[in-house]
């Protein structure tokens, strides 16, 4: 087992002092004149940017009528702890009867008491024991996550696992054998749509891949703390260890003639909706008097094949320097900006307990104009934000600010299957497969069955056999005195054709019918016996595509000896019906 676990620089600021969550503190002060920031202990606030692990949910939704939001999800350490992640999956993928998706590296949650045994050194000659990425459950009272260094003996710490992972040991590779994870955020505002940004960075090593030398750390891990305090190529390739998706998408088209919106991003989008999908009863704000939005940080590895496999998400991500800006602008935007429409208000006069508060952290004051909430929206050239213009592609809104633009909805909440109420487009796509159903109910059927009432002595090759007694004809579109089906509609139709003959026992007959479409066999029935035989009974059916007008009839086209086709009865018979019209 080795004992080292994919980390990065981006997870050791946190909450409110992540540098993301004070960009967008102070995107709001800056820009908006709408918000202000307040005193911890006020009682009444409405947005609240307070740290994960120590938000007051309690203080939330309280106050009828006052809308509050708070930039977490509660219950969202299901998937933001690796080893609550692999029990959400391992229960679903149980539960469901589904395949586990090959993106999820094999996971295991090991006990205490079976890690003496898991962690002996194999006997000699057995069979090796496969590499796992073991990681810690995420817990005070354990090892601060960024910490991943023995400071005394410059090794990766040894801890004891409480998941372990496999390990990905054919990774995609950069320029020298290098290798890398990707980080992207991802956005959950408070409609519970999932978007995912534009932009993603690639953290990389500063050493060649050494697969088999576990000792060489800043080979296998791709942390920025321990790139820049181990290695002293740090920074040699990329600034910071850092690759942009653009350079990405580069490497990839000069390597191997891919890019990266077709091969990779496709992949990470649907990891990110499944996982979204799978934990939505557990973390929904319906019916609570708040709403919630976050930010996430998906972490993925790339195998040799272009495969993406999810190593992480981290629920309080930072960003990069270079885009913080633009990430905390689109966010403001795509996820406060819907729950408190910009206005331009007064404040004079209002009583400061109605004014907002945040445990720990910004706090800030929303007040519409007056006493009600107005719904215009800024002029570009009003408001202090600039020009804010969304636009709809292919049915996602497309944030059109660059450089960080949203990538669009990758899952909007209609898409998850556990929805409580209805929404609208679906209301409209059931009613309209309603009216489609009660057209089709209110068309007339096409449909017929005819026996042969008295029975043909001495038939000939090139005779159409008449079916002139009629059991039903939905549409009379049988005629039976040609025997004749005439096609009222195009579309897929059913046609089956049984016979019954006598001939004399002490010789041999033969006699084949054929049902013609428009002149031409579809189906053929042969009445075939030798000498012991003098009673036949054969039946053939057929599915055919007919056009309105084509005409369908059976046709004799060959007999051998004295034979007679049966009929007095249902022993011969030629029915059909419509199966499915098309337009």
């Amino acid at each position: 087992m080795v004992n080292i676990k994919h980390t990065n620089d981006y997870d050791h600021k946190r909450d409110i002092h992540s540098s993301v969550y004070k960009a967008v503190s102070k995107y709001l002060l800056d820009n908006d004149e709408d918000w202000r920031k307040l005193s911890p202990n006020v009682a009444s606030f409405h947005l609240m940017f307070g740290e994960r692990n120590k938000l007051q949910f309690g203080r939330l939704g309280h106050e009828p009528g006052l809308i509050q939001l708070v930039n977490y999800y509660r219950g969202s350490d299901v998937i933001c702890r690796k080893t609550a992640l692999v029990r959400v999956f391992k229960e679903f993928y149980t539960t469901s009867a589904k395949p586990i998706p090959k993106w999820l590296p094999e996971s295991f949650i090991i006990c205490p008491k079976d890690i003496a045994k898991s962690m002996e050194s194999p006997a000699p000659g057995a069979r090796p024991l496969p590499r796992r990425v073991s990681k810690p459950d995420e817990r005070k009272d354990l090892l601060d996550r960024s910490t991943v260094l023995n400071k005394t003996s410059k090794k990766p710490v040894v801890w004891i696992a409480k998941s372990s992972s496999g390990y990905i040991d054919n990774p995609l590779l950069l320029e020298e054998d290098r290798k890398f994870d990707i980080r992207c955020w991802v956005l959950l505002e408070a409609n519970y749509n999932v978007y995912l940004y534009e932009e993603g960075v690639l953290r990389t090593a500063s050493e060649s891949y050494q697969r088999e030398n576990l000792d060489d750390v800043t080979s296998h891990l791709t942390n920025h703390c321990l790139q820049k305090e181990l290695s002293a190529n740090f920074g040699m390739y990329e600034e910071g260890n850092e690759m942009f998706f653009s350079s990405f998408d580069r490497y990839l088209r000069s390597k191997f003639r891919v890019t990266l919106d077709a091969t990779i991003l496709p992949q990470i989008k649907e990891i990110v909706k499944t996982v979204f999908k799978i934990v939505k009863e557990r973390i929904s704000t319906n019916f609570l008097g708040y709403q919630s939005f976050q930010l996430f940080g998906f972490d993925f590895v790339v195998d040799d094949e272009l495969m993406v496999y999810l190593i992480e998400i981290n629920g309080a991500p930072a960003c990069a320097k270079k885009l913080l800006p633009d990430l905390a602008r689109s966010l403001v935007i795509t996820a406060i900006d819907p729950v408190f429409p910009t206005h331009k208000v007064h404040t004079r006069g209002r009583n400061e307990s109605e004014r907002s508060s945040l445990n720990a952290g910004p706090c800030f004051d929303y007040r519409p104009q007056g006493t009600e909430m107005l719904s215009r929206t800024r002029e570009a050239n009003g408001g202090q934000r600039g020009t804010r213009r969304l636009e709809r592609e292919n049915g996602h809104v497309m944030n059109k600010n660059p450089p960080l633009q949203l990538k669009g909805i990758l899952l909007q909440n209609q898409d998850c299957g556990q929805c409580i109420a209805p929404l609208e487009h679906q209301v409209a796509l059931l009613q309209q497969r309603l009216e489609t159903l009660e057209q089709i109910a209110n068309q007339q059927p096409v449909a017929f069955s005819a026996e042969l009432s008295t029975s043909l002595a001495h038939p000939s090759a090139g005779m159409s056999i008449v079916f002139d007694k009629v059991q039903f004809n939905s549409g009379n579109f049988y005629n039976n005195k040609t025997g004749t089906f005439y096609c009222p509609t195009s579309g897929v139709y059913y046609f089956s054709l049984e016979l019954s003959s006598s001939a004399h026992p002490q010789s041999s007959h033969s006699l084949h019918a054929k049902i013609m479409k428009n002149g031409s066999p579809i189906s053929i029935t042969i009445l075939d016996s030798d000498s012991h035989l003098s009673y036949l009974r054969r039946t053939s059916s057929v599915t055919t595509q007919l056009a309105q007008g084509d005409v369908i009839s059976v046709l004799i086209n060959f007999v051998v000896g004295d034979i007679t086709v049966t009929g007095g009865g249902p022993l011969s018979t030629f029915s059909g019906f419509l199966v499915q019209r098309i337009q």
